[in-house]
């Protein structure tokens, strides 16, 4: 796909709704809402483009009682909330994903579901999906410790399906907790026991404010509230602090509490040529692609190193922007990964143009991406 921008306009852009509540809610809804309750969110989600990681969640949970064998597709979150969900639903299932999905890690949430109840097996190599479940209810509840350094949403599925436990859980996190503002969310939605209202997805907000900060144009974003249940409404504050750096000062911020908004900031840094010093990214090497080796690979083809560690990303190499012509320039590559498409997207306004290998990944969060991209003046077409 080729992008071009030339005359952008300051366009009303209806985001998705956040996937993180969306999905939430759906698995909550499941568990305990009323009936009345489980058909008000389906009209809510049912009036709109739904993204992958939704629609794949919704036929989960649509179908719990009809199938034994789900897939999840590329979708880690389904993969970790349906798993909780089955090891408390009665009957024998399985349930596995892509290629890339049967990579990521899972044995942290097994091992804590196994010690309080759940019986789930492995049907591949140990500590990865693909499984099988046996769920029971109550499974036993009580006292569990489990890291904090690791993917805030095993913390999360443990949570929603709580209440259904024996006794109750009574949960320890050692170490610094990654990805706080998520496992929040969870608490206030597990106590609220309403579910059918969803945001708009700030996380999709950050690729406005990152074509905003390049452009100079301001988007009308109606619906996202800054009382929001998603912690990545701080993405606000981060390009604020970009677009205020006028000065090229390092820009260092800590990620550890979202990190989902990495890439849109590391993209924009670079077309802004500010260095950057960023932490908390232990996490991303897990996500639906290593996303820091996929920034490092793709921004090395615009002449730009990054140096990066396990949890650490920094730049001072900024100068070397597009040293080379536009058009000879390697197209983008996304490694099935959604926000590496978003955010290497808006490179168009300072490059003039780029193009993306893959853009149907968007459909993952963002399926109107490219539409509302058109709608705000960008001009698309495929090569």
């Amino acid at each position: 796909m080729l992008i071009q921008a030339r005359q952008l306009n300051n366009s009303t852009i209806e985001l998705p709704l956040s996937k993180s509540v969306a999905n939430r809610a759906i698995i909550l809804s499941q568990l305990y809402g009323t009936p009345q309750a489980q058909a008000q969110l389906h009209s809510q989600l049912s009036g709109t483009v739904l993204s992958d990681d939704i629609r794949v969640m919704l036929r989960l949970t649509d179908r719990l009682h009809i199938d034994t064998d789900f897939t999840v597709e590329a979708s880690g979150t389904a993969m970790r909330f349906g798993t909780a969900l089955l090891a408390v639903t009665p009957g024998t299932r399985t349930i596995t994903g892509t290629q890339r999905l049967c990579q990521r890690p899972i044995a942290p949430l097994v091992d804590a579901l196994r010690q309080l109840g759940a019986d789930i097996q492995y049907l591949g190599e140990e500590g990865f999906p693909p499984l099988r479940i046996t769920g029971k209810q109550p499974m036993d509840g009580g006292p569990l410790t489990i890291r904090g350094d690791i993917s805030s949403q095993f913390i999360s599925a443990l949570l929603m399906i709580a209440p259904t436990f024996q006794q109750p859980l009574q949960l320890t996190i050692e170490g610094e907790a990654v990805s706080q503002p998520y496992v929040e969310m969870t608490r206030r939605m597990v106590s609220q026991r309403a579910w059918d209202t969803i945001e708009p997805d700030w996380s999709a907000a950050a690729f406005w404010y990152e074509i905003s900060v390049l452009s100079g144009i301001d988007f009308q974003l109606p619906g996202l509230r800054a009382d929001s249940v998603q912690g990545d409404r701080v993405c606000h504050d981060i390009f604020e602090q970009i677009r205020r750096n006028t000065d090229l000062h390092c820009f260092c911020y800590d990620f550890t509490d979202c990190p989902d908004l990495v890439q849109a900031v590391v993209v924009t840094c670079c077309m802004k040529h500010i260095p950057f010093h960023f932490t908390g990214l232990q996490t991303l090497r897990i996500k639906e692609t290593d996303r820091i080796a996929a920034l490092q690979n793709e921004m090395a083809k615009l002449g730009i190193e990054i140096h990066a560690t396990d949890s650490e990303m920094w730049s001072d190499s900024i100068s070397r922007l597009a040293s080379t012509a536009v058009d000879a320039i390697d197209a983008i590559d996304t490694y099935n990964d959604h926000r590496m498409a978003m955010a290497f997207a808006p490179c168009a306004i300072t490059l003039g143009s780029i193009r993306i290998n893959d853009p149907e990944v968007v459909t993952k969060s963002y399926p109107t991406y490219w539409d509302d991209l058109k709608k705000a003046g960008f001009e698309i077409c495929s090569i």
